[in-house]
Protein backbone atom coordinates (compact mmCIF):
# COMPACT_ATOMS: atom_id res chain seq x y z
CA UNK A 1 0.00 0.00 0.00
CA UNK A 2 1.30 3.46 -0.94
CA UNK A 3 0.30 6.66 0.84
CA UNK A 4 1.27 10.30 0.25
CA UNK A 5 0.58 13.05 2.77
CA UNK A 6 1.83 16.57 3.32
CA UNK A 7 2.91 17.78 6.74
CA UNK A 8 4.06 21.39 6.76
CA UNK A 9 6.12 21.74 3.60
CA UNK A 10 7.23 18.09 3.48
CA UNK A 11 5.50 15.58 1.22
CA UNK A 12 5.83 12.14 2.79
CA UNK A 13 5.31 8.92 0.88
CA UNK A 14 5.26 5.48 2.42
CA UNK A 15 5.00 2.01 0.98
CA UNK A 16 4.67 -1.01 3.24
CA UNK A 17 4.28 -4.48 1.78
CA UNK A 18 4.75 -7.14 4.40
CA UNK A 19 8.37 -7.19 5.51
CA UNK A 20 9.43 -4.46 3.06
CA UNK A 21 9.01 -0.81 4.00
CA UNK A 22 9.93 2.46 2.31
CA UNK A 23 9.67 6.10 3.34
CA UNK A 24 10.54 9.16 1.30
CA UNK A 25 10.07 12.74 2.36
CA UNK A 26 10.57 15.57 -0.13
CA UNK A 27 10.45 19.33 0.10
CA UNK A 28 9.88 20.61 -3.42
CA UNK A 29 10.46 24.02 -4.93
CA UNK A 30 9.46 25.46 -8.28
CA UNK A 31 12.89 27.10 -8.49
CA UNK A 32 16.26 25.37 -8.35
CA UNK A 33 17.71 25.37 -4.84
CA UNK A 34 21.21 23.94 -4.81
CA UNK A 35 22.55 22.25 -2.80
CA UNK A 36 19.87 19.71 -1.99
CA UNK A 37 19.68 18.81 1.70
CA UNK A 38 19.78 15.09 2.44
CA UNK A 39 18.31 14.05 5.76
CA UNK A 40 18.83 10.39 6.72
CA UNK A 41 16.34 9.42 9.44
CA UNK A 42 16.52 6.71 12.07
CA UNK A 43 13.43 5.15 13.55
CA UNK A 44 15.13 3.68 16.59
CA UNK A 45 18.62 4.42 17.87
CA UNK A 46 18.90 0.82 19.05
CA UNK A 47 18.41 -0.58 15.55
CA UNK A 48 20.86 -3.26 14.63
CA UNK A 49 22.97 -2.67 11.58
CA UNK A 50 21.67 -4.82 8.81
CA UNK A 51 21.21 -4.05 5.16
CA UNK A 52 20.80 -0.30 4.76
CA UNK A 53 19.91 2.06 1.96
CA UNK A 54 22.83 3.07 -0.26
CA UNK A 55 22.40 6.84 -0.54
CA UNK A 56 23.64 7.47 -4.11
CA UNK A 57 21.30 5.01 -5.88
CA UNK A 58 18.44 6.43 -3.79
CA UNK A 59 19.37 10.00 -4.79
CA UNK A 60 19.56 9.01 -8.47
CA UNK A 61 16.25 7.13 -8.34
CA UNK A 62 14.42 10.00 -6.64
CA UNK A 63 15.76 12.47 -9.22
CA UNK A 64 14.63 10.18 -12.07
CA UNK A 65 11.18 9.97 -10.52
CA UNK A 66 10.85 13.73 -10.10
CA UNK A 67 12.09 14.38 -13.64
CA UNK A 68 9.72 11.82 -15.17
CA UNK A 69 6.74 13.11 -13.17
CA UNK A 70 7.53 16.71 -14.10
CA UNK A 71 7.28 15.68 -17.76
CA UNK A 72 3.96 13.92 -17.21
CA UNK A 73 2.34 16.67 -15.13
CA UNK A 74 3.89 19.67 -16.87
CA UNK A 75 5.54 20.84 -13.65
CA UNK A 76 9.03 22.06 -12.89
CA UNK A 77 9.60 20.87 -9.34
CA UNK A 78 13.10 20.74 -7.93
CA UNK A 79 14.13 18.86 -4.82
CA UNK A 80 15.02 21.12 -1.93
CA UNK A 81 15.32 18.41 0.75
CA UNK A 82 15.19 14.59 0.82
CA UNK A 83 14.35 12.44 3.81
CA UNK A 84 14.70 8.69 3.98
CA UNK A 85 14.99 6.02 6.65
CA UNK A 86 18.44 4.47 6.63
CA UNK A 87 17.17 0.98 7.48
CA UNK A 88 14.39 0.83 4.87
CA UNK A 89 14.41 -1.94 2.31
CA UNK A 90 17.05 -0.91 -0.25
CA UNK A 91 15.19 -0.83 -3.59
CA UNK A 92 15.85 2.25 -5.77
CA UNK A 93 12.94 1.50 -8.13
CA UNK A 94 10.49 1.94 -5.26
CA UNK A 95 11.99 5.34 -4.40
CA UNK A 96 11.56 6.40 -8.02
CA UNK A 97 7.86 5.48 -7.80
CA UNK A 98 7.46 7.26 -4.46
CA UNK A 99 9.03 10.41 -5.96
CA UNK A 100 6.59 10.28 -8.89
CA UNK A 101 3.66 9.96 -6.48
CA UNK A 102 4.90 12.93 -4.46
CA UNK A 103 5.20 15.11 -7.58
CA UNK A 104 1.70 14.07 -8.65
CA UNK A 105 0.33 15.12 -5.25
CA UNK A 106 2.33 18.38 -5.28
CA UNK A 107 1.06 19.09 -8.79
CA UNK A 108 -2.52 18.71 -7.57
CA UNK A 109 -1.80 21.08 -4.69
CA UNK A 110 -0.18 23.75 -6.88
CA UNK A 111 -2.35 23.39 -10.00
CA UNK A 112 -5.65 21.83 -8.85
CA UNK A 113 -7.63 22.85 -11.95
CA UNK A 114 -5.26 20.88 -14.19
CA UNK A 115 -6.39 17.68 -12.44
CA UNK A 116 -10.14 18.24 -12.64
CA UNK A 117 -11.81 15.78 -14.97
CA UNK A 118 -14.47 17.33 -17.22
CA UNK A 119 -18.02 16.19 -16.44
CA UNK A 120 -19.88 14.22 -19.06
Amino acid sequence: MMNVIKIGNVYKATRITGPQHHFLGLVLSETAVPPVMIEPLSIDERETKGESVDEQPLIDAVQRGVTAANEVFGTQFHIERRQYVTTDTPDPTVYETLAKQIVERASMDVHPKAHVKPSS
